[in-house]
């Protein structure tokens, strides 16, 4: 072989073993690093919570229509 075949050579195993090497690193990724996907329940409990205050949020405003002394 010559001296150039193994420089192709050489280069086809570097570019086989580095994807390679990448994707085993792809694969051993630990969930930490992934990144966090709301769960379902949290999502509902958020929605939830948020529709009770903008509730109570417009009965209070209503308490203090209702309070307001009437001029006329």
């Amino acid at each position: 072989m010559s001296e150039t075949d193994l420089h192709k050579v050489n280069q086809l195993l570097d570019v086989v073993f580095d994807a390679t090497s990448q994707t085993i690193h792809e694969e051993t990724m630990t969930p930490k690093d992934m990144p966090k996907e709301p769960i379902l329940d949290e999502t509902i409990t958020e929605a939830k919570n948020k529709l009770n205050t903008e509730q109570l949020e417009k009965r209070i405003e209503q308490f203090r229509q209702a309070k307001k002394p009437k001029s006329g």
